[in-house]
């Protein structure tokens, strides 16, 4: 126990002597061999100049691509509901364009009066994601991007308007038939859901659009109106406000204005536009003509018109088979529409019931009051066949109605006049018809009881006469028996129908003796 404190006093002292010996000691990296303190200010150092490389590369503005010339391609919708034909048209043509590296720019030359929401959204969210540069030009003088039009107006890197055209009235719309039975209670009721699922999707429309205008760099307020208050102006105010970018007369000086325009396509890539190259218009395929073409609400009226046109025709003739396979594909088409717009079944009862009230009148007479009630229900459930929706607010056209309506009338009034006109017409068939037809002896009819043979209505009949007929005489029937008719000789006929002479005449006349 003694030599505890001699060893610790020993091991002190050495202590002292290595520290003197060694110099002052200094902290090391333990990965790398470096002093701490030097890896610490190294590590600032680096942080220091990542962050100015940061703030260097936020503040350097991104420098635009020059592509050089090319060509531009040119889509059109002049007039035309925005719904699945004309979005696969326009996106189609848009990836087509973005894989071509000789095109430079798309057009879109617009004229619509609106349509699907969803099929807006779906153009709108592709336009925003592509980097080819797009060009929206509202055109010809008189045109409009109304409703869904201003949403695709306002997505375009540069918007452009003709003279004498307008662009807005972007409210979402709702439209319903009456609704049938049901008290006030229920009638409120009603109205305050349509006006809460009203208010809700046109907020979610105000968000949408001013989205759209915001990352475009255009006027967010005034798109909002757009929505809200169904605000529309015209080509130069919308250039004043910000909501377009330029007013050209024509395609040409559109291209010649914005050649060499710089464009922000994303957040990394800007583009130098260039549009005084050669333009090349894109036209619609076949299969996306007759998809937008079906799904129009007009063109669905119309077939269902036509279907039970067929299907009347064919009933009332069998075997016809061409109207029959007519009003087949027609009624198939309609389907086809119907599948694609929102509809009220209440008005599409309405419409099969004005069809049937009209074919019904020809057998049924009912002086006039089937044709009014079908008219009726006809053109009601026409005007109310489309649910309207923000998500589709197109209808079916009050021409198209009153033209469907005035030809039905035509072909039910043309019906009953031909049915009208057959019963005034002498009968053709059967016994009745066969009284006073002419026809020539085959086998001779010796008179009396005794038959002979006659040929008649392309038939060899049994006959009989007062008096004896040789054969290859003309005959008449005047009777008829079981399977044996009566005939008389023209001739014997003719004898008794004979205007007496003029002696005649006056022997009739003398006054006989008593």
């Amino acid at each position: 126990m003694p030599r505890l404190p001699a060893l610790a006093a020993i091991f002190a002292v050495c202590l002292a002597l290595g520290a003197v010996l060694a110099g002052p000691v200094v902290a090391e990296d333990l990965l790398t061999g470096v002093p701490a303190d030097v890896a610490a200010a190294e590590m600032a150092a680096l942080d220091v100049a990542e962050e100015a490389s940061a703030d260097a590369a936020e503040k350097a503005p991104v420098v635009p691509v020059d592509p050089g010339p090319g060509v531009v391609w040119v889509v059109t919708l002049d007039d035309e509901i925005i719904n699945r034909g004309t979005r696969d048209y326009y996106i189609e043509a848009m990836e087509q364009a973005a894989a071509d590296s000789s095109v430079r720019a798309l057009v879109l030359v617009l004229d619509t009066p609106g349509g699907s929401l969803q099929s807006t959204r779906e153009m709108v969210k592709a336009m925003l994601i592509s980097e080819l540069p797009l060009i929206v030009y509202v055109s010809p003088k008189g045109a409009r991007a109304a409703s869904a039009g201003t949403f695709i107006t306002m997505a375009a890197h540069v918007a452009a308007m003709a003279p004498a055209t307008n662009i807005g009235a972007a409210h979402p719309v709702m439209m319903a038939p009456p609704g049938v039975g049901g008290g006030e209670e229920d009638a409120e009721k009603k109205l305050d859901s349509e006006a809460a699922m009203l208010e809700k999707v046109t907020n979610d429309s105000v968000a949408f659009i001013r989205n759209v205008a915001e990352q475009r760099g255009r006027n967010p307020d005034w798109a909002e109106q757009a929505v809200r208050d169904s605000v529309s102006i015209q080509a130069t105010e919308a250039v004043k406000l910000n909501v377009v970018d330029l007013e050209a007369a024509s395609l040409g000086e559109l291209l010649e204005a914005i050649d060499g325009r710089e464009i922000k396509v994303s957040e990394e890539l800007s583009i130098v536009l260039r549009t005084s190259g050669q333009v090349e218009h894109i036209e619609m395929t076949t299969a996306q003509r007759v998809l937008t073409m079906l799904t129009h609400p007009n063109v669905t009226y119309l077939l269902m018109a036509l279907a039970a046109l067929g299907f009347y025709l064919e009933f009332n003739n069998p075997g016809m088979i061409v109207p029959g396979v007519v009003g087949g594909i027609a009624l198939l088409l309609a389907a086809f529409g119907l599948s694609s717009i929102p509809v009220n079944l209440l008005a599409l009862v309405f419409v099969f019931i004005g069809f049937g009230c009209l074919f019904a009148e020809v057998y049924f007479p009912s002086y006039g009051l089937l044709t009014v009630g079908g008219s009726v229900s006809l053109a009601f459930g026409g005007l109310f066949l489309v649910k309207k929706s923000p998500e589709f607010n197109i209808g079916v056209s009050p021409e198209v109605v009153l033209f469907v309506v005035a030809v039905s009338l035509l072909c039910v009034g043309l019906v009953a006049w031909l049915v009208w006109r057959g019963h005034r017409r002498k009968v053709m068939g059967g016994s009745e018809g066969m009284v006073g037809a002419q026809g020539k002896v085959t086998v001779a009819i010796p008179g009396g009881y005794e038959p002979g043979r006659v040929f008649v209505h392309s038939e060899i009949w049994q006959a009989r006469a007062l008096r004896a007929i040789a054969v290859g005489s003309r005959v008449r029937v005047v009777g008829i028996d079981g399977m044996e008719v009566q005939v008389e000789a023209l001739e014997e006929r003719r004898e008794q129908q004979r205007e007496p002479s003029a002696a005649e005449a006056a022997a009739a006349a003398e006054p006989t003796e008593e």
